[in-house]
């Protein structure tokens, strides 16, 4: 989008599958935007973000792309989990000048979230930070304002379940073949296919010599029935019902975890929890809640992910988040009216050290240009994107057209020694001269290519 609407370049997208599907990410229509995160680098990029989010739905004219109800992190708010931590980010938020709310009353947190009153109760010691900057990123309205937007400016072209079956990079560019034997020579290479990455790397011909370290887990994601009352809801024309957003923001429970099982098949209740107050686009009165963790070591893989008839439900990891909604949600939300038409697994895929350890301060994210590769192929893996689309897209075309990009803190997002990639976090291409199919010929052309195997 920013390269063909923003700067005037051809783009060329190749997907495997179809575009609107959930192969190699979340379900569902939408995911969370927030502002607060505990490293002060990624709290900058989000502010930026958030910018950029508001540049987008000016330009396509699609304001609905971000529905902001806030979002309220909330529990022990010295545990850390792949969310984060509660302290951390307050002080970050207090250092950058950012607007947000700690709650350490537990009658003004019950007063201002009354859907979490018989957690709190349970819990008097709770903590609560609420920031304005939050809410649900609307999937669908994404596609249809950036599609709409490239088929306008004649400058996209978009290959759908074209799958990518080599690929072949020399010092003057790549070359990458399909499974119906049409050939695009390029300049350079962008992928972008998430917990894909070491697959497309198999494809290289020759050979490429490294992997990337990657820790997948599969999380769960349900719908559960709303109990609210009337004066609780609120009625948009040409949207579903949905909770008060004056109360009920999208959010993320921070809770302790329990070190003593050391048993890997035992079941163990990893305490993180996030939700929305309803999905967008989705049944009316249903409420999302979905844990942060696998249960077991059953449910996390590594490098590359299970195909997606292979993707088995965590149902433990689903009854510690009915015990979670029963606690916390006793009053608003019932537990035993789960809509099992909605279950699904997402992968998570996090790099990691060679050795296995956590990237902890790149929040497993890499956005690189891939060595070996005479800088013509760019990489992006890892970590969670959605919130920062319209800014990676930005950086991307800036690495591109100019091979740096001052204006963003990137650096923590590049590799290291211990990774097999360098660092970096986002994924487009650069192509020149390209010949694309028997019939299309372009020239001075960019390619996006993502999820191609």
């Amino acid at each position: 989008y920013e390269l063909a609407t923003q700067r005037g370049q051809r783009v060329i997208v190749f997907e495997k599958s179809s575009l609107h599907n959930a192969f190699g990410s979340s379900p569902g229509f939408g995911r969370q935007w927030r502002i607060p995160y505990a490293e002060k680098w990624l709290l900058e990029l989000t502010i930026q973000a958030s910018s950029a989010w508001d540049d987008l739905m000016n330009q396509t004219n699609h304001h609905n792309l971000v529905d902001r109800t806030g979002v309220l992190w909330f529990g022990d708010p010295t545990v850390t989990t792949p969310e984060g931590q509660i302290n951390a980010a307050a002080k970050n938020m207090e250092e950058l000048k950012q607007e947000y709310t700690l709650f350490n009353d537990p009658t003004e947190l019950k007063e201002r979230f009354p859907w979490l009153a018989s957690g709190i109760d349970a819990e008097p010691s709770t903590v609560g930070m609420f920031a304005p900057d939050g809410g649900t990123i609307n999937i669908p309205a994404v596609f249809h304002a950036l599609l709409h937007s490239l088929y306008a400016s004649k400058r996209a072209i978009i290959e759908e379940n074209t799958q990518i079956t080599k690929i072949s990079v020399h010092e003057a560019g790549v070359t990458l073949s399909d499974q119906f034997g049409n050939v695009t020579k390029a300049k350079k290479l962008v992928l972008t296919p998430g917990a894909y990455i070491n697959e497309v790397l198999d494809t290289f011909e020759p050979s490429y010599p490294s992997r990337l370290h990657l820790t997948i887990y599969l999380w769960m994601s349900n719908y559960y029935k709303l109990n609210l009352p009337s004066s609780e809801i609120t009625t948009i024309p040409n949207r579903l019902p949905r909770p008060s957003s004056d109360n009920w923001p999208v959010w993320i429970y921070f809770g302790p975890v329990d070190e003593t099982n050391t048993d890997e098949d035992k079941p163990v209740n990893g305490n993180s929890y996030y939700g929305f107050p309803s999905d967008v686009q989705d049944a009316a009165f249903d409420s999302r809640v979905a844990p942060g963790f696998t249960s077991t070591s059953k449910f996390t893989f590594y490098d590359k992910p299970p195909k997606p008839e292979e993707r088995s439900f965590d149902e433990p990891a689903i009854d510690f988040t009915k015990q979670f909604i029963g606690k916390w949600m006793k009053t608003s939300v019932n537990p035993n009216e789960m809509d099992p038409r909605k279950s699904s697994t997402c992968i998570a895929g996090f790099a990691t050290l060679a050795d296995g350890s956590n990237t902890v301060d790149a929040e497993g994210f890499v956005l690189d240009i891939l060595p070996n590769t005479h800088d013509n192929v760019v990489v992006c893996t890892g970590g969670w994107a959605m919130k920062f689309v319209p800014l990676f897209g930005r950086i991307i075309s800036d690495l591109i057209e100019t091979g740096k990009a001052p204006n963003y803190k990137i650096e923590d997002m590049n590799g290291t020694e211990e990774l097999p990639l360098t660092k970096t976090n986002v994924v487009f291409v650069q192509q020149k001269n390209c010949h694309i199919t028997k019939d299309f010929v372009c020239k001075e052309e960019y390619a996006i290519s993502f999820n191609i195997v």
